[in-house]
């Protein structure tokens, strides 16, 4: 099956999204042509991947561009080609043009709400019932590359981070701790294995350097160089 990606569509590749997104909601009333200002704005920012079989367009996607994070707006596929396992292969295919882009993780809301399995399927993952984002629809995610996770490493180091789960640390010290220990590549300040971790921006972050704080603020008021990236605190090198 020769599935066609295409990241810079033409208009007229839109413009057969736009019939098959009408005739489905002027059929069954779903599907995202009531979201078509939204595509169109993807498709004038080049945040709109398409896909076509046999030289038509089958499914697109729209995703928000947010650094090295990312989000999945929207993303369908044609009704008629639906229940051939397309989803699944056009994710993967998704996944793989922005893992070359060096984007890190992906976030989506499940909308509509029964696309939970299939998200699910494509192995993303639920965010911390501790980061809160005041909105009823599921919030999934899933990291691209390999990252350090939190209290993972044996070996203590001469540089840690400290992530506390909760809104104001020195009022809840006995909310949630993460901590990594920093390691280095040789003669740099990369870190072997990027941090990735789902965040609030009102979070604590700690930084200490031989035990001697270097930081300790609300996530948001880091300074020296930016860690935030959509819902996500990111860190592959520190300055």
């Amino acid at each position: 099956m020769n599935l066609i990606q295409t990241s810079r569509p033409s208009h007229n590749q839109l413009l057969e999204i736009k019939q098959w997104l009408l005739e489905e909601e002027n059929e069954t009333g779903n599907g995202f042509h009531c979201n078509w200002g939204i595509i169109e704005k993807a498709y004038a920012s080049k945040e709109l991947l398409t896909f076509s079989l046999d030289n038509k367009e089958i499914a697109f996607l729209v995703f928000s561009d947010k650094g090295l994070s990312l989000s999945i707006d929207i993303f369908e596929v044609k009704p008629q080609q639906r229940s051939q396992n397309l989803g699944l292969q056009v994710i993967n295919q998704s996944l793989d043009y922005f893992r070359q882009r060096n984007f890190l993780v992906v976030e989506l809301f499940c909308q509509p709400v029964e696309s939970e399995g299939f998200w699910r399927e494509c192995s993303f993952i639920d965010f911390p019932e501790s980061v809160t984002f005041n909105n009823e629809r599921t919030h999934l995610y899933r990291i691209l590359v390999e990252s350090q996770m939190p209290n993972s490493s044996i070996h203590s180091t001469k540089e840690k981070l400290r992530l506390w789960t909760g809104f104001n640390y020195s009022q809840n010290p006995t909310s949630q701790e993460q901590e990594w220990n920093l390691e280095f590549k040789p003669n740099s300040r990369k870190l072997k294995k990027p941090i990735i971790a789902p965040v609030d921006s009102n979070w604590t972050l700690t930084w200490l350097d031989n035990n001697e704080v270097q930081f300790q603020d609300d996530v948001r008021k880091f300074r020296h160089q930016e860690i935030l990236f959509g819902s996500f605190l990111i860190i592959a090198e520190l300055e």
